[in-house]
């Protein structure tokens, strides 16, 4: 059987590569070896290691970083333990997602070990944040390139990788959208024993990484005009594990107790996906606002740069932290009342990404794939 190696780092990356993973794991060719870390085996950041152990898919290594560390400590921490787990597994491929520094010490690790990495959601643009520099180097670090849309299979080639390497499979998120049973609204409240009004906005914010300074400051000049909009109930998930997420989470979640909003560290896949689905509106700077809500019926409002470049759907509004645009602007989406026109085109697709990946994972891997030439357009 050909080992294949995937490492997680958080319950986002998880929550994409699923279907892909129990896939893997079902397949009579392959042998799964996952590798987790990051926030998935942080309290701080709710353990969502425990939703992987619920999906019954066995953990093959854990690696353990410090939530209080800077980036430099914990990527060389992490290239050193991942050189140590990778040599000992020996896979086939590393399957990699994204744009995390978690995941960028990975594909370094692979890299050097000489083990082909496959790159899910590489040529994407969110040009204010650090991911953009991550995101590309792994990129070029890596064998096979699986792109979630159209756009970003083109910038693949643009940095130079040839065109028989790079695979449009669309958004592997919708595709595990299609299977995922949903919780109603009443479902969630007698979960987390709270009561929703009619109107529910989900506010998830993360870190801004060029400048992670103003992030507090920024972040209480939007949630200051919340106390405005009393027909809505406000939903709060904890931030992730970048530089200033703790800052961050604590911020809100000591605002919802004093507002009597729920707040959760973590909500898990599903719950996740389900408050989406029946709130109104995401309002903050989560990937998934941009990704999986136009899918779900959803509006948001990106605030920030930290998804500056993004493939956009019409649901989808920019805001600065400027408190009154984002005032005029919630108010203004609170009154639309014709809501199709906005969700008829996401470019983000389901197009049975992981049947595709798993077709192009069976093939044999070249000779001598970590010397590449670079394709010149």
């Amino acid at each position: 059987m050909q080992k294949i190696c995937v490492i997680s780092s958080s319950r986002a990356d998880y929550g994409i590569m699923s279907n892909l993973i129990k896939k893997i794991k079902n397949h009579k060719d392959f042998k799964l070896n996952l590798i987790i870390t990051g926030s998935h085996l942080s309290k701080k950041f709710g353990l969502t290691a425990n939703e992987i152990v619920k999906d019954k898919i066995a953990i093959s290594d854990k690696i353990y970083i410090k939530d209080n560390k800077n980036y430099y400590q914990n990527i060389s921490h992490l290239i050193n333990q991942y050189s140590k787990v990778i040599k000992k597994i020996n896979p086939k491929i590393v399957i990699l997602l994204g744009d995390r520094y978690e995941i960028f010490a990975a594909a370094i690790s692979s890299y050097l070990h000489r083990i082909p990495i496959g790159h899910i959601h590489g040529g994407e643009v969110t040009s204010g944040s650090m991911d953009d520099g991550f995101r590309h180097s792994i990129t070029k670090l890596s064998y096979l390139h699986f792109a979630a849309t159209n756009k970003s299979q083109k910038r693949i080639l643009q940095l130079g990788e040839k065109k028989s390497s790079v695979f449009y499979v669309g958004s592997l998120s919708l595709e595990n959208i299609k299977k995922i049973k949903f919780l109603t609204k009443s479902q969630i409240e007698k979960k987390y024993n709270t009561k929703l009004k009619k109107k529910v906005a989900f506010v998830v914010f993360h870190p801004n990484t060029i400048d992670v300074n103003n992030d507090i400051l920024d972040m209480n000049k939007i949630i200051s005009t919340f106390k405005v909009f009393s027909d809505y109930s406000f939903i709060f998930s904890g931030s992730n594990i970048d530089m200033g997420g703790i800052k961050i989470s604590k911020k809100l979640k000591e605002f919802s107790k004093k507002n009597n909003f729920l707040f959760q560290d973590s909500f898990g896949k599903v719950d996740f996906l389900s408050i989406i689905k029946f709130s109104r509106v995401i309002v903050g700077n989560s990937s998934s606002g941009i990704i999986e809500a136009p899918s779900l019926k959803t509006f948001t409002i990106n605030i920030g740069e930290r998804q500056k470049g993004r493939e956009l759907s019409k649901s989808i509004f920019n805001s600065s932290f400027d408190n009154k645009q984002f005032f005029n602007l919630f108010k203004k989406l609170d009154k639309i009342k014709d809501t199709n026109k906005y969700f008829q085109f996401n470019p983000y697709k389901s197009m049975n990404g992981s049947d595709k990946i798993i077709s192009i994972l069976k093939k044999p891997i070249k000779n001598n794939f970590n010397f590449k030439n670079f394709n010149d357009l």
